[in-house]
């Protein structure tokens, strides 16, 4: 009898047959979005933005802004770049993600920077590859654990698709998102990141991103301007983030209620009324990168499109509106290094023979410095220029870049946009992927106190022998902790004082589900009694306390299932023994 059994594919066979389909759909779903921007874009300016009428100029972006603000008001997960949509999901919404909020992504961020808005959209086809991952991931079915594995796939696809560099998002994509480079879903995220480049080629054509000179390495010397051109990418990257992150503090405390959102459709008018002075902020810019490559602008109009992209950038995108910062991050690098390449040819004219190339490196270096993704930087010039001979000044000065950045500005963007939106996401140095996280240990608290409650009551019901701390809650809410020698010193004191007196809310003693055990050790191990376990999206959601108890008995339950089946206990009592 014929076994189908047989012809039914493992797991990971499957695996790879939906990571072929996906880099198809996002691929295909990234190429439509590209064509929406162009077709708004080109209809409104007809590929000619210095030459359009300045009315145009304001009215325009500020259509955009009203259209999208209109449509974020109801689609809220449409907002933002796409990237911290996407490691939100992985880490807090069961690597879910909407697809309303997928299309409206695509259509929101779509219409605005074809109407000009100076926005990328890479970050956004990064939302849209994940997005229809997830969709297709839940068709089929797929586990959490795979749903997990599938977003990123997703994600890289459609990075590929919009950039054209396959290995920039596989690498930015396992180095940013996933966090760790070595993840187990590489070799399916590299062949969906292929596919979706290849539909792109297929669709738009062969030719790459930018048109870029050939690099011609004169003087070691030239290194020294290159390190210099470090220095200031990485201050002018600490300032853009810093402004950024300003700027949408600011504005995330006005008033949004009503049909329109008047902040949104105020950073879209603002913007446009910058465009007045140098239209060529307006949109993606890619064109001007690649005039600023082959050192066909002037130095006043590379310093004044600098300074008016970076700032017109952090209004529209602080202000709500949809769409990323990947491009306007190079175009602000371009412009930046073009200066450097310019100034430096003037006063060294021996030394430096190819001006353009230092818009090049100073694609790298802002990205390096505003993204906090070195290692995508080093892999993004490459796949630009394929040339070898570029690598070393780019790889010093995106380094110094990045260091500068750090020492300036220590928070990465994507951070410091997800604090403002009330997520706490895990820093770089937290991200490894671990076996065992506070969901294997976690427990619910035996007695919660409550703030109100009298330290002498509460003192008199906590057990004699137990735990030797405990939490504190305000109706319901988490509100502290505070430990039996605590509560016995202000009994004594005064039995009646509110335990909210003595609470204690530490940030650096909080514990969240995905974190691997191997942190909550080493809190433990630097005075804390017991970890509150919070919810990433509401920290005052108290999900369960670990104790270092409960570490060694995860480890412990970890372990012995795999002793029993491999050692013998003739063999356990020998290697004792020896030992």
């Amino acid at each position: 009898m014929l076994d189908l059994k047989r012809f039914r594919p493992n797991e990971g066979r499957l695996f790879v047959v939906i990571s072929i389909v996906i880099g198809i759909l996002a691929g295909l779903a990234v190429i439509g979005y590209h064509f929406l921007i162009a077709a708004i874009f080109d209809s409104i300016f007809w590929r000619a933005v210095d030459n359009s009428p300045l009315w145009k100029r304001i009215v325009f972006p500020t259509i955009g802004a009203l259209f999208g603000g209109a449509l974020l008001l109801r689609w809220t997960d449409a907002r933002g770049s796409g990237v911290n949509q996407v490691r939100i999901s992985l880490l807090a919404h069961d690597a879910r993600m909407s697809l309303r909020g997928t299309i409206g992504k695509f259509i929101a961020s779509g219409v605005a920077i074809g109407c000009g808005l100076p926005l990328g959209p890479e970050d956004p086809a990064i939302h849209i590859g994940g997005g229809v991952a997830s969709a297709l991931g839940r068709v089929m079915a797929l586990s959490k654990k795979r749903l997990q594995e599938l977003i990123p796939v997703g994600a890289a696809a459609g990075l590929a698709a919009a950039f054209n560099t396959p290995i920039t998002a596989v690498i930015f994509t396992l180095e940013e998102i996933v966090g760790d480079i070595n993840a187990p879903m590489l070799g399916s995220t590299v062949l969906a990141a292929v596919i979706a480049v290849m539909i792109r080629r297929a669709a738009i054509g062969p030719q790459p991103l930018f048109t870029v000179p050939q690099y011609s390495f004169s003087h070691a010397s030239e290194l020294l301007l290159f390190a210099l051109l470090g220095l200031i990418g990485g201050a002018a990257s600490a300032g853009f983030t810093r402004l950024l992150a300003s700027l949408r503090e600011y504005f995330g405390h006005l008033h949004r209620r009503g049909p329109i959102d008047i902040v949104t459709v105020g950073g879209g008018a603002v913007a446009g009324v910058m465009a007045l002075i140098a239209p060529r902020i307006l949109g993606v810019g890619y064109g001007d990168v690649s005039d600023a490559l082959n050192a066909h602008l002037a130095l006043k109009i590379l310093l004044l499109l600098f300074a008016l992209k970076l700032l017109a950038t952090a209004v529209a995108f602080s202000s709500g509106n949809s769409g990323g910062l990947f491009a306007p991050s190079l175009f602000i690098g371009a412009m930046l290094g073009g200066a450097v390449g310019v100034v430096g040819a003037h006063y060294f004219p021996s030394q430096i023979l190819s001006p353009g190339t230092y818009a090049l490196v100073g694609m790298g270096v802002t990205f390096a410095g505003i993204i906090r993704a070195p290692i995508t930087s080093f892999f993004m010039i490459f796949e630009v220029t394929q040339d070898y001979q570029i690598m070393l000044p780019v790889m010093i000065a995106n380094i110094i870049a990045y260091a500068v950045a750090e020492a300036l500005h220590k928070e990465a963007l994507f951070d410091v946009l997800a604090r403002q939106d009330g997520i706490r996401l895990p820093r770089k140095e937290d991200r490894q992927l671990q076996t065992l996280t506070n969901a294997d240990a976690m427990k619910q608290p035996s007695i919660e106190l409550d703030v109100s409650e009298p330290v002498g009551s509460a003192l008199a019901r906590v057990p004699p022998n137990g735990p030797e701390a405990f939490v504190v809650t305000n109706d319901g809410a988490f509100a502290g902790v505070v430990t039996r020698s605590a509560l016995r010193q202000a009994a004594a004191n005064n039995s009646s004082t509110p335990v909210e007196q003595i609470a204690v809310l530490r940030e650096q003693y909080l514990a969240y589900v995905d974190e691997s055990l191997a942190l909550s050790l080493e809190k433990l191990r630097q005075g804390a009694v017991l970890l509150p376990v919070v919810s990433r999206l509401h920290p005052d959601h108290l999900l369960g306390v670990v104790e270092a108890s409960d570490v060694l008995r995860a480890y412990r339950i970890a372990v012995e299932p795999a002793e029993k089946k491999t050692v013998k206990p003739e063999a356990r009592e020998t290697s004792l023994e020896r030992t």
